[in-house]
């Protein structure tokens, strides 16, 4: 019997995808450097520290918090008063609040504002609770004039921020305790516009508080703003790789361009959330390959480190924080110990920016594509496929004849390569097929008449071996050599109710 053969045939995909997001495989190991903690993945460090200062002060703790949703560290709020420690509260107003909520619920669900509102009403009966239209600022501090101890956070005081989130918080020296109170007391005194009395939101009596500058705290306070002035000056002293973390950035502000004028001789290496609202800024990065970009789900750590020094701040890369936010940033110590949180991010962020690459030359088993009409990412798995098929030829011709070339590729979209595989049968002799030996054994006489001359001799005797089927003939062969004899000795046949096939078993 001639045997079944298998063929194959292999594409690579060479198309070149552009501005996309690999997914990563995570590799977790938080670190902290000096008075700079690293916060996400689970680790509770920054909130144990939070309620180590709340249990533990004696006079005064005033906390800051665009949304606040934590339980344990509410309950040690309203705890503190039994020790005569008077709170003071510092949130957005409903307005703003509605707004952030309506504008992007991947940070602000349903549910963890519903939460805060309840939050805030308890805490209303024990301290002072005040909102702000433009607050933006995280921070905690107690004791500020006796024994001033504080941390400034780039997350919000949710249970989710201060423990899944990649976040920074930056342990604050007296000093700046004392100088970020100054800035806390004007907001608070000056520029809040609703305070929390018998349960509902309403207007108080503000009082004329100075504002001190500060040489220690950088802030941006609507109308006083000097945040976005510094970052530039930042870059403009600097040389060398930068490290920049941002939850949202925008390509309008006057700091962005002076990141892309940096990065045209200088590594930048950005570090963001995966958002829609990002996506205009991540197209003009696209081709620029001194911009290394890192993503994650929960990314919300907002930071400017160069090599000569860094900033720690509560402001996102974007106009309302650099024009109309109440943010804050602290000055680091070391920014090599930064940089080694950053390395920590690198490898364990989801989601790494990849300029162009070839398809068949993606590590990653999905990627991330942004969607233009559904303003959205999709993720497409890479893969390398394989298909295997059947072919059943129609006659030992089409099967010697069968090689890669008659392999058909399916359209190559996001796979890496496809390899089809054909296992090729010849045509066999039909199983009820019955034996012609001699002429009077052919009982069809249409058949007979077209065949008598062509495969039977002078005695009436076949051939060549014979077998009748539903109108037509067929010649078995055990193999190729046998094909070919039977072929010589039927060269003369064209019907196509004759067929050299293989024998069956």
């Amino acid at each position: 019997m001639i045997p079944t053969k298998t063929i194959s045939k292999t594409i690579i995909n060479h198309k070149v995808l552009k501005g996309f997001w690999e997914i990563k495989e995570k590799d977790i190991n938080n670190r902290s450097k000096d008075n700079v903690i690293q916060m996400g993945f689970g680790d509770t460090t920054v909130k144990k520290l939070i309620l180590e200062y709340i249990t533990n002060a004696k006079e005064h703790i005033f906390l800051a918090s665009f949304i606040l949703s934590d339980d344990e560290i509410v309950k040690a709020l309203q705890n503190s008063t039994s020790r005569g420690v008077r709170f003071y509260v510092l949130t957005s107003n409903e307005a703003l609040l509605e707004k952030e909520r309506r504008t992007d619920n991947s940070e602000f669900t349903e549910s963890v504002v519903n939460h805060h509102k309840s939050i805030i009403k308890k805490l209303e009966k024990s301290g002072l609770v005040r909102g702000s239209p433009f607050l933006h600022a995280k921070f905690v501090l107690v004791d500020v004039f006796s024994n001033p101890r504080g941390v400034m956070l780039t997350s919000n005081i949710t249970t989710e921020a201060l423990t899944r989130n990649p976040e920074l918080a930056m342990i604050l020296q007296k000093d700046q305790v004392s100088e970020l109170f100054n800035i806390y007391r004007y907001v608070f005194w000056s520029q809040a516009d609703q305070e929390l009395a018998n349960q509902k939101w309403g207007k108080f009596e503000k009082r004329n508080v100075p504002l001190k500058y500060s040489t220690k705290i950088i802030t941006t306070i609507k109308g006083k703003n000097t945040l976005e002035r510094d970052l530039i000056n930042l870059l403009k002293r600097s040389n060398g790789k930068v490290y920049v973390g941002s939850y949202k950035l925008t390509k309008s502000t006057d700091f962005f361009k002076a990141l892309l004028d940096y990065g045209e001789s200088n590594e930048v290496v950005l570090f963001t959330r995966l958002h829609p609202a990002n996506q205009e800024v991540y197209d003009i990065l696209t081709g620029k390959p001194n911009f290394s970009l890192y993503a994650a789900k929960y990314f919300h750590a907002k930071f400017v480190v160069t090599n000569i020094e860094g900033l720690i701040m509560t402001a996102n890369l974007n106009e309302q924080s650099f024009d109309d936010g109440f943010e804050v940033a602290v000055k680091i110590g070391s920014t090599k110990a930064f940089s080694d949180i950053a390395d920590e991010w690198i490898k364990s962020l989801e989601y790494e920016f990849i300029h162009q690459k070839e398809v068949s030359k993606i590590n990653s088993k999905h990627v991330k594509i942004y969607d233009k009409q559904k303003s959205s990412f999709n993720q497409l798995e890479i893969t390398e496929k394989n298909f295997y098929e059947n072919k059943v030829t129609e006659s030992i011709e089409e099967y010697l004849q069968m090689d890669e070339n008659s392999i058909r590729i399916p359209t190559l979209n996001y796979q890496k390569s496809i390899t089809v595989t054909y296992n090729v049968e010849p045509p066999k002799l039909p199983k009820d097929a019955t034996e012609i030996k001699k002429k009077s054994d052919l009982k069809n006489p249409k058949i007979l008449k077209e065949f008598e001359e062509l495969l039977f001799d002078k005695k009436d005797r076949s051939i060549v071996p014979l077998y009748f089927y539903k109108n037509k003939l067929y010649s078995p062969v055990k193999d190729i050599k046998a094909y070919e004899k039977t072929k010589k000795n039927t060269t003369n046949i064209t019907s196509e109710m004759f067929s050299v096939v293989s024998e069956r078993i």
